[in-house]
């Protein structure tokens, strides 16, 4: 018999059992150890429950909504939050240059036109590259000796006001540094006095220390069709705003309550600042909608409704946190497996039906068809690179984009708007650059810039600049 926990508090709008149901299916059909998820709405009522183990060698230690699990990517939203709340504040601003918050540092002058929006959002043009040692997470100069070394010589693909969407880790932890030096104490330290504190999130913390107090979920690989358990938690401390928290979905509902506006206590951030942080500017431009924001992204519609959030996942657990700002509800969800695309479609229909049991519509992914405002595809013929790797050939062929890199060619037939995509994609599979993005099947090719002279393309949500 699979292990089950469940809570309730008043006022649910949805049963545990309901919630009981949809996890036992998933671990039942997948034979991942243990999920847990909570479904939540503004005014602070939360179902939650989990299922299973929290490790495979600990078959008597079940799977509990305070098991606390690494949230890799998903921290990027915390360390947003508690930005935001600065900002609430009058301690930081979106918009202005982050050379205003680090005087007397070098290496700062090609950042004067670069913002807190550009580093969160993703459009601060930095490459994603990660330092490798490892430091205590309460130690202060740790993200500090990174950020005024590698962080603030980081390469660039573009500048922040051409507008390029590019993931970068890189950005979010130079953010999380500038809040360091704002709060003036180390930035684990700064986010349980600002986050975690006063939205009661026990469990969370950018401290594995602290987490390995509690509770924790082991990480889950699979290789040869069996798991094993990945033991350590290795992220390094000069990243910790962009990967390094730790929390439960119980945390993980407190923190949607929070950007919610959670009526049932003093809201911590303002309806002017809400609002901000959950209005997506930035296209990924892959074939589904995907917009990108303050460390949020915009997912496929509920209903006609946006669906606000971020996935975290890399060596070993899943996490989603969805919100939908207009039904003012949402869902949080923890598995203990690295990341599969074998796995995408039952983990997206488990939180399409918790989000239901909230009154969510139907799920509609299709990005809406605009025209092209590009005078020919011609004007997009030319070479794109990134700092590594064969360069891409672009050439037109009727109203199609033919890429090329190496001895692979691939078909792009327009789609919507710049958006372009492979005619071939399942035959794409498994080679990069050319494979979808993990959270379609289709390949997308995207390009960006003036419409006669495009200066970048995404590649499956990847920048590359036009060089020749």
């Amino acid at each position: 018999m699979i292990p089950t926990e469940a809570r309730t508090l008043p006022i649910s709008r949805c049963g545990v059992s309901e919630i009981i149901d949809v996890l036992h299916t998933f671990v039942e059909e997948t034979g991942i150890p243990g999920a847990s998820a909570a479904v939540f709405s503004a005014d602070g009522t939360i179902s939650s429950a989990a299922v299973g183990v929290r490790a495979v060698d600990a078959p008597q230690e079940p799977m509990t909504t305070d098991t606390a699990g690494p949230l890799y990517s998903l921290s990027k939203l915390l360390t947003m939050t508690g930005i935001a709340i600065l900002v609430d504040q009058g301690e930081l601003s979106f918009d202005e240059p982050i050379t205003r918050y680090l005087p007397d540092t070098e290496q700062t002058e090609r950042f004067s036109t670069t913002t807190l929006r550009h580093l969160l959002s993703h459009t601060s043009g930095l490459l994603p590259v990660a330092p490798s040692p490892t430091h205590p997470a309460q130690s202060y100069d740790a993200l500090e000796r990174w950020a005024l070394g590698a962080g603030l010589t980081t390469g660039r693909l573009s500048l922040p006001e051409q507008g390029v969407f590019g993931y970068s880790n890189v950005g979010v932890a130079l953010a999380g540094y500038v809040a360091q030096r704002v709060a003036q104490e180390p930035f684990a330290y700064a986010m349980r006095d600002l986050l975690f504190g006063p939205a009661r999130m026990r469990r969370a913390t950018f401290d594995p220390l602290v987490a390995m107090t509690g509770p924790i979920t082991q990480q889950h690989m699979q290789d040869k069709g069996r798991l094993w358990v990945r033991r350590r938690f290795d992220l390094p401390a000069e990243f910790m705003p962009c990967t390094g928290a730790f929390g439960s979905v119980t945390d993980l509902a407190r923190l949607g309550m929070v950007l919610l506006g959670m009526d049932s206590v003093r809201p911590l951030l303002s309806e002017r600042l809400r609002r901000d942080i959950l209005h997506p500017t930035v296209d990924v431009g892959l074939d589904i909608e995907r917009i990108h924001g303050l460390a949020v992204a915009q997912w496929p519609r509920y209903g006609g409704m946006a669906c606000i959030g971020h996935d975290g996942h890399w060596s070993g657990c899943w996490l989603r946190l969805a919100i939908i700002p207009e039904l003012r509800i949402g869902a949080a969800w923890l598995d203990n497996r690295d990341f599969d695309r074998g796995l995408r479609g039952i983990r997206t229909s488990s939180i399409d039906q918790l989000l239901h049991l909230a009154g969510a519509g139907s799920r509609d992914a299709a990005r809406a068809y605009v025209p092209n405002d590009l005078p020919s595809v011609a004007v997009a013929s030319g070479t794109y690179a990134r700092p590594a790797g064969r360069p891409i050939e672009i050439t037109a062929e009727n109203d199609a984009l033919v890429a090329t890199d190496g001895p692979r060619t691939a078909r792009y037939s327009h789609l919507s708007g710049r958006v372009f995509v492979a005619d071939e994609s399942k035959d794409l599979m498994g080679y990069v650059p050319w494979e979808p993005e993990i959270h379609t099947d289709r390949s997308a090719l995207c390009l960006v810039g003036p419409p006669k002279s495009p200066t970048h393309l995404l590649l499956n949500g990847v920048p590359y600049r036009r060089v020749r």
